[in-house]
Parts: structure tokens; sequence; C-alpha cells
């Protein structure tokens, strides 16, 4: 078998962050909807779609998970797909916490303080400089490599929950830290603008305009039941979790 089509091995025991495996479900969904062969690629990584909501799997698993589905598809940028097909599915069962705001960029913000209880080792941060806001994502561990399709379905996740509430919206930048590897045409083709790469964290950029944005609660998926990586986060009885950012860390 040629080496590009191997599947990356066993999770390396010295990478100890997690991931709740409340996900997985949805991700084997979506992958089937790409057109992905899913239960292969969960075989591959040695994930099972049946395990539990409430337990942690290694993130360098999850993210072979991902490298192994997108090898499926070469340079179609499947996980940039996948990512984008998940979130409204993703809105009504993992993060709900943001489904009672009023304008996008509260959304936002309770959108990237759930990621960062369901995804440890990881920075999901939220800027505004500007007239930009900027939604950045990050791995800390070095060892979690390669991290590509994971990078892709992340801010493909996170393009479609803005679009979802303001309409099209082609990224004022894309940045990612992988190095190109074929993908750049149809990720430009889907994000709206050419992708850059090489660069210091993967990251989105959009007219910050938007997150004044008014929505209704009529564009809401109906919420689910929140899975126990978010409901250990509640707080005085309150499913939401304090309004505005969340808390920058160092990228």
């Amino acid at each position: 078998m040629p080496a590009l089509q191997r599947s990356l091995p066993p999770a390396a025991p010295a990478c100890r962050a997690t991931i709740s495996a409340a996900a997985l479900p949805l991700i084997s969904d979506v992958m089937a909807g790409a057109g992905l062969d899913a239960p292969r690629a969960f075989a591959e990584t040695g994930l099972s779609v049946t395990l539990a909501p409430t337990n942690a799997i290694p993130l360098d698993r999850f993210t072979s998970l991902l490298e192994n589905a997108g090898r499926q598809a070469d340079t179609q940028a499947c996980l940039w797909s996948c990512g984008r097909r998940i979130a409204e599915p993703a809105l009504a069962t993992l993060f709900p916490s943001g489904l009672g705001e009023t304008r996008l960029g509260g959304l936002l913000s309770r959108l990237m303080a759930d990621l960062q209880a369901l995804q440890e080792g990881t920075t999901f941060d939220r800027q505004v400089e500007g007239d930009t806001c900027t939604l950045a994502y990050r791995i800390h561990d070095p060892r979690i490599w390669p991290r590509s399709r994971d990078a892709e379905f992340t801010l493909g996740f996170l393009h479609a929950v803005i679009e979802r509430f303001a309409g099209t919206v082609p990224m004022a930048e894309l940045a990612l830290e992988h190095e190109q590897d074929g993908c750049r045409a149809a990720l430009a083709r889907q994000a709206g603008c050419a992708p850059l790469y090489g660069q210091r964290l993967n990251m989105l950029a959009f007219p910050a305009r938007l997150l004044d944005l008014a929505i209704t609660a009529d564009a809401f998926p109906a919420p689910g039941h929140p899975p126990d990586h978010l409901q250990r986060n509640h707080f005085d009885g309150d499913p939401r979790p304090p309004a505005g950012p969340p808390a920058a860390q160092p990228l």
C-alpha cells in the first residue's frame, strides 16, 4: 500500500490531552453524508462510534480519525465540508448554551467557550481588532501531528455557524498552520478566499460588524440535551456560561 494511503499509527501514550466522545456519532453521520467511508476511518483509527458520550478519547487519536477520513477524499477538502455539515446538529446537541443569544457575537462567545470545554490542550480564541473579528484555533502539543484535516474541519464548522445566521460570508482571511498539501483550490472555493499556509495558528477573519447581527429564535435548531462535558460547566443552575468572550490564552 502506498505510504500516503496508510492509516496513522496508534495514539502516542505521551499525548495526554483528550476530547469528549460526544461528537463521534455526528462526525460519523457527516462523513457518510460527504461520501466518505466512515466505518473504515473509525476502524483504521481504533475508535468506535458507539463509545458513550461521557467517555474521553485521546486528542491525537481524534485528529488521526480526521486525517484517515481526509485521505479518502484526496484534494477535495472534504473535512472542511464535513465541518460545515455538522454545524446545525452540533449547535442543537453539543453546544446548546448559545441558543438563547440574540446577537451573533454572543453566540460565538458561548460557542468558543463550549469548544474549550469539549477539547483539552487547545486554545479557542475570539479577538476583535478594528473592523475585523478573528476566530483562532490551535492544539498546543506539537507531537499531535499531522492535524491538517482537524484544522479544516474545525474552521469549516465555525464558518458554517457564521453563515447560518449571517448568510453567505466570504472570509477576509483563512490561515492554516500546516503546509499546502493539495486542497488549496477546494478550500478557496468553499471559504471564499485563498488560504494562507504555514501560519502560526489556524484562523478565520471576517467583518466585525457581523457580531452585532440580530438573530431570532426561529433561526436556531431545536435544542437537544447538553452532554456531560458541558453540564459540568454549569454555574448556579444557569445552563449557560457567563456572557462575553472566552478568556484569551496564549497562542
